[in-house]
């Protein structure tokens, strides 16, 4: 008698977990995957360690693109900023910016072989960023002064133009992670450890691209005295955000 009983309350508390799954969230997992423009960034319900994007080789490189662009974008604002004097600066800067373009571009391309199976919105978005980093690499080699020399509007359009595609397509990033495929939320922002992470790694390019559209937009305008000045401080502070991105991403 007191086995059955025992038989019953569990096949009773198994009917009531089949039905709490039922109303419950654990029904989250059974949802179809979006496909629209706000799919969120973040979806681990197809993990499969055999897809690229899951190995440690992976990883490491899109670590080292990233780190490699933000801090070559610093070195070569700092190199602008605190050398004023040296003959250099000019040259110097343009190729820190041209390694950094360079290796945003490469972080991108990464990004736009591996994710080829996604819908045609985050391919979309996806190339978004690719575009803009073509336009910084080459906004990076218009800054040489060989080439400023001959046309200073390819340095200075390259990094509006690409600062403006780049600031939208993070942006966009920023609001698919806080989509779940119904809408978006400001809480789902910072809803786990794994979208607080993705934020701030988002985030970072994000503010850097709109600091080097403001400031780049001011050199075009006035690219003396004071103003030169400010300008530096813009660039040197969306450099830094990039950067940030990068180490957020890479720990």
């Amino acid at each position: 008698g007191g086995g059955g009983n025992r038989g019953g309350r569990l096949d009773r508390g198994k009917a009531r977990d089949r039905s709490a799954r039922r109303r419950g969230g654990l029904e989250v997992m059974y949802k179809p995957r979006v496909k629209g423009h706000n799919a969120p960034l973040l979806d681990k319900s197809e993990y499969d360690a055999a897809k690229p994007e899951f190995s440690s080789s992976w990883k490491l490189w899109h670590s080292v693109f990233f780190l490699v662009g933000g801090w070559s974008f610093v070195f070569g604002t700092w190199v602008l900023l605190f050398y004023p004097d040296w003959d250099g600066r000019l040259y110097y800067s343009a190729l820190w910016y041209t390694i950094g373009s360079a290796g945003f571009l490469c972080l991108d391309t990464q990004e736009s072989i591996t994710y080829t199976q996604e819908s045609k919105w985050v391919r979309l978005n996806i190339m978004c960023s690719w575009w803009g980093s073509v336009l910084y690499l080459v906004g990076s080699v218009g800054f040489f002064p060989s080439v400023y020399g001959w046309s200073d509007q390819i340095g200075i359009q390259g990094f509006i133009q690409g600062s403006f595609i780049i600031g939208l397509s993070e942006l966009w990033k920023v609001h698919r992670i806080g989509s779940d495929g119904e809408g978006f939320s400001m809480n789902r922002l910072f809803g786990s450890w794994d979208k607080w992470t993705a934020t701030f790694v988002e985030m970072g390019p994000c503010t850097g691209a709109w600091c080097f559209f403001i400031g780049t937009f001011m050199y075009w305008h006035s690219p003396v005295g004071d103003n030169y000045l400010h300008v530096l401080y813009f660039w040197l502070v969306g450099s830094f955000m990039f950067s940030l991105g990068g180490v957020i991403c890479t720990w």
